[in-house]
């Protein structure tokens, strides 16, 4: 190699660099003034405090509402969507800031992943939630009814007698003690308890059509069927998010559950401020 190519190689390198140092104090202009690091910065703390929220719901049960959980999820997420918006506005002008955005591009998806799971959990609570609300309703309406002075007939009661009889199995499912156990165990057995319900859907169809000869008969056949059509769909609730379920039950602390994805989203938004420049 000659001197006067190494001088023009040497020349390239330097306008090269040169390029990139320009390419990159563009970019990082541009993420300050849109304020991205403390907007990173407050979505973390906002993560933070929904986790504390959903603790503090798991802790105390159905004396905490559920909606202001449902309510900061909701947040959280229009705050992601700006933050997706706003990184979608940098410049990525060349190859080289390509691949520095791509490191704040791992961030998202990383606070994607977490999202997502987080918002599945609050939704599931928020169902089971109010179909709690929902059969403790009908229950009372139920024991108030039957207590109210007003009994319902010998022929009702013989009726619906010889259909518990026949469905007892079936029906034992129905107790609220047994399906309150079920909402509180850390292993649900989803095999075993398909197995269980059976046909238990067919069942309280044909519970609607027991005989009934009075008033106060067809208001109590009626809370019942309602009674048992709430529990049943709560039990297709346990099936369909059995994994929810028992992480709900599993984790006093949803924020210990929370920390290891966000402290991944937070390292990988880390490394980007260090490769832009924005932090030592």
């Amino acid at each position: 190699m000659n001197k006067r190519t190494s001088i023009l190689i040497l020349l390239f390198c330097i306008l090269f660099l040169v390029g990139c140092q320009k390419s990159i104090q563009h970019y990082k202009k541009a993420v300050e003034e849109i304020l991205l690091p403390s907007k990173f910065m407050a979505f973390d703390e906002k993560c933070l405090l929904l986790g504390e929220q959903i603790d503090a719901y798991l802790a105390e049960g159905s004396e905490t509402e559920i909606q202001p959980i449902v309510e900061e999820m909701e947040i959280l997420l229009d705050q992601f969507t700006q933050l997706q918006a706003d990184l979608d506005r940098l410049p990525v002008t060349d190859p080289y800031i390509s691949d520095l955005h791509h490191l704040a591009s791992l961030a998202v998806l990383s606070y994607q992943e977490l999202l997502n799971e987080s918002d599945e959990f609050v939704q599931t609570l928020s169902i089971l939630s109010q179909m709690e609300a929902d059969i403790e309703t009908v229950h009372s309406d139920l024991m108030n009814l039957i207590l109210s002075g007003t009994p319902t007939t010998l022929e009702y009661n013989q009726a619906l007698t010889d259909f518990t009889t026949v469905h007892e199995e079936e029906l034992k499912l129905f107790d609220l003690e047994v399906a309150t156990s079920y909402l509180s165990s850390k292993t649900i057995k989803v095999a075993k308890l398909k197995e269980a319900l059976g046909t238990a859907d067919q069942t309280i169809k044909e519970m609607e059509t027991i005989q009934t000869y009075s008033e106060t008969d067809v208001q109590v056949n009626g809370l019942l069927v309602q009674l048992y059509e709430r529990i049943y769909e709560m039990y297709q609730t346990i099936i369909a998010h059995q994994e929810i379920i028992e992480l709900t039950n599993g984790y006093e602390d949803f924020s210990e559950y929370l920390q290891g994805p966000l402290n991944k989203a937070s390292l990988e938004v880390l490394a980007w401020e260090k490769a832009v420049g924005i932090v030592n």
